[in-house]
């Protein structure tokens, strides 16, 4: 079974092989224009929690993000990770619910646990969302426990699917050097001047 999670805005993927199997898609070209990104992980959805076709099991997903978050760029992948039973967490820098740019209470749903970055750990997820929102990555990311975690998941291996301005996140976590990505078109020059390729 092929897990699809579309974004129909502009959107920022660093793709790496699972290391519990070698069915994840190892390549991702890129538009510049960003219209339509996908990320296409094959897993076999049994219940609540998620395995690959050999049968392995992956673990849960972490969405981060802060205040002021883009609300459709929060919004859209929350539901479909809900709608493909990850085990999902939620994570809002300060442990408490907040409004979206656009005003919507995020999390979504009212009985969704929401977690602070002192409650969440690397080994406990294998895939990572960054909604983006400028107005909360220019807050967010001067959090260093939160940069800790971002650059931790990847030195992991790990998958992050970024959304963006969430490229922001990436930066300052250091990690998007030699890495073809893309982000919301004012950020370009800082994505080329951290090593990556827009």
């Amino acid at each position: 079974m092929m897990w699809l999670i579309g974004f129909e805005f502009e959107s920022n993927f660093i793709f790496k092989k699972h290391q519990k199997t070698n069915n994840f898609i190892e390549k991702f070209v890129l538009d510049k224009s960003c219209a339509i990104e996908a990320i296409s992980y094959p897993v076999e959805l049994t219940n609540d929690v998620n395995k690959t076709k050999e049968g392995e099991v992956i673990g849960g997903t972490i969405i981060i993000s802060g205040n002021l978050v883009q609300d459709h760029e929060f919004i859209y992948p929350y539901y479909r990770l809900l709608e493909a039973k990850s085990k999902l967490d939620v994570c809002i820098i300060g442990g408490k619910p907040v409004n979206g740019f656009l005003g919507t209470p995020l999390p979504p749903n009212k009985d969704q646990q929401v977690k602070d970055i002192n409650q969440i750990k690397v080994e406990d997820y294998d895939l990572l969302v960054l909604p983006g929102g400028v107005k909360a990555m220019e807050k967010i990311r001067q959090n260093e426990k939160l940069i800790k975690f971002v650059s931790d998941f990847h030195k992991a291996d790990k998958i992050i699917a970024c959304i963006c301005s969430g490229a922001q996140l990436l930066i300052s976590a250091k990690i998007v050097k030699g890495k073809k990505i893309a982000g919301y078109y004012s950020m370009k020059d800082d994505i080329i001047n951290a090593g990556g390729i827009y």
